[in-house]
């Protein structure tokens, strides 16, 4: 009979960041020879939260072993259990309104996701040159020439009132982080990729839904009752 599989497993979602998931398949590959054992589990999981399907592997061989001290301080060894998940889990997690702006263009929701998976799987100079080329793309969508440099679209942004100085000065550092990663091989660590991405956010809701937010918050909030005629 085909070995019953646990109904949960702890995991790591890289869309949510649920740690609890339901096992769908599991594989075991084992080693067992004179000189050296081990074996590695994979594992096809569903997380318990927005049902995303992703990878976990499992491994421990004997030749990784590490001691640990009982109550008496006599030392015991243990197989150290080496646990990776792919797509890898970021820290940072998309906003709640990713999936909204493939409603604004598709392309510009492609792009964004594109960051938060090179992110995922700990390639940050990538993460970093999609950021640019998503800037690029949000830039384009509010009418500005993509031909001209990206100086010069700071300056027209700025220029129709799209973006202040403040802003301008702020993606100007974006733009600049995005281009030695393409043209000088930076590679960003994950505390200015958090920093990248933030200012990206920030531009991308502003610019595409918070007229959106605002009108739809207009409409339910209650009109000021006019004042009745005096006699």
């Amino acid at each position: 009979m085909p070995q019953k599989l646990p109904d949960f497993e702890n995991g790591h979602c890289p869309q949510c960041g649920s740690r609890q998931a339901f096992v769908v398949a599991q594989h075991v590959e084992s080693i067992d020879h004179p000189d050296i054992s081990g074996s590695t589990i994979y594992s096809v999981l569903r997380c318990g939260g927005c049902t995303q399907f992703y990878f976990k592997s499992r491994s421990y061989n004997s030749e990784d072993i590490d001691y640990q001290y009982d109550e008496n301080g006599q030392a015991e060894p243990y197989y150290v259990e080496n646990v990776e998940f792919w797509p890898r889990a970021s820290d940072r997690r998309p906003p709640d309104w990713l999936s909204k702006l493939q409603w604004k263009d598709r392309r510009l929701w492609k792009l964004l996701s594109d960051v938060f998976t090179a992110m995922s799987n700990d390639l940050g100079t990538l993460a970093a040159i999609a950021m640019r080329t998503t800037f690029d793309r949000a830039a384009e969508l509010l009418g500005i020439n993509p031909g001209l440099s990206f100086e010069q679209k700071l300056a027209e942004l700025k220029s129709v009132g799209f973006i202040v100085e403040t802003e301008r000065n702020v993606l100007a550092v974006l733009i600049d982080a995005g281009s030695a990663a393409a043209h000088r091989g930076w590679e960003p660590t994950a505390k200015q990729l958090e920093a990248m991405v933030t200012l990206l956010e920030s531009f991308l809701h502003r610019s595409f839904l918070m007229e959106e937010i605002s009108e739809d918050l207009r409409a339910k909030v209650p009109q000021k009752q006019k004042e009745p005629k005096k006699v």
